[in-house]
Order: structure tokens, then sequence, then C-alpha cells
């Protein structure tokens, strides 16, 4: 364990952008990462047979999708993350307000001597999406299966 915190500290302080510095836009980051822990939260109903832990919908949607009481298991979790831009592209989805804020971002690292431009020339991405991709199972309603 001391090995890898090592590891990462020595790869997060490499990352902190110094003045005068390229912008660090890195794509090391991008793509499907899988949830290496077991997803053992709060409020579960313990494990079936195969040792996947067992939640109520409700529980893992945060009572966003019925029924509530439907019994899921979890099998695996994925997060992805990708880069959304250039900023003249992005959604419209993206409100007015967080425009603003990649805009005065931008002003910020140019003011401070560092560049926004990929090696290309072209303007590098801020802006990520974050996305968790739950895969589970849905489980019999008698207890003695779990």
């Amino acid at each position: 364990f001391v090995a890898a915190l090592k590891s990462l500290t020595s790869l997060y302080r490499g990352m902190k952008n110094q003045p005068g510095a390229k912008q660090d836009v890195s794509s090391d980051f991008e793509g499907q990462w899988t949830m290496l822990s077991r997803p053992n939260f709060r409020d579960g109903l313990g494990q079936n047979r195969r040792g996947d832990f067992v939640y109520t919908l409700g529980r893992m949607a945060f009572g966003m999708f019925r029924p509530t009481e439907l019994r899921c298991s979890i099998q695996r979790i994925l997060n992805t993350t990708t880069f959304v831009g250039p900023d003249d592209d992005l959604p419209e989805s993206v409100p007015r307000t967080l425009r603003k804020e990649i805009q005065d971002l931008r002003d910020a690292i140019r003011q401070s001597g560092t560049t926004d431009v990929t090696a290309d020339g072209s303007q590098a991405p801020i802006l990520r999406t974050y996305d968790i991709e739950v895969e589970f199972s849905i489980e019999p309603k008698d207890e003695d299966d779990v």
C-alpha cells in the first residue's frame, strides 16, 4: 500500500501546473475504469450465493426508480471519464453559469503565463463528463436465496 501511495503522490505532484509551464491536457485519465473495491454500501441486504452484494432498487437508485423494493445484486461498477469540448462545441445542456466559469478559468490560465492549447494548436478541453455504470441482476424475492 505504501509503495502505491508514494507512486500516486508523485504522479499528483507532477500534475500541478507550474508558472510558465504548458497546461497539462493529458488524456491519461480518460477512459473506462472498473471499480476494484466491492460495492459494500450502507443499507445492504447482505450477499447472494455468488458473493455479490444485494440492495433494493430504491437504495441503489436513491428512490428514483420503481419498484423501490425490487432486490438487485451488483456485479460490477464502471466509471467513464471523457473530455467535452472545445468550448464552442459544448452541448446545449451545459448551463450558462458553467460556461462562464470555464471562460473565467481560461482567462486565469492565460493570465498566469501558462497556455491552454494542445500540441496541434487547438484549444485544450477543460470540461469532462463522468458516468457511472452499474451492472446488476434482479434477485429472487425469497430471502433464503440471498
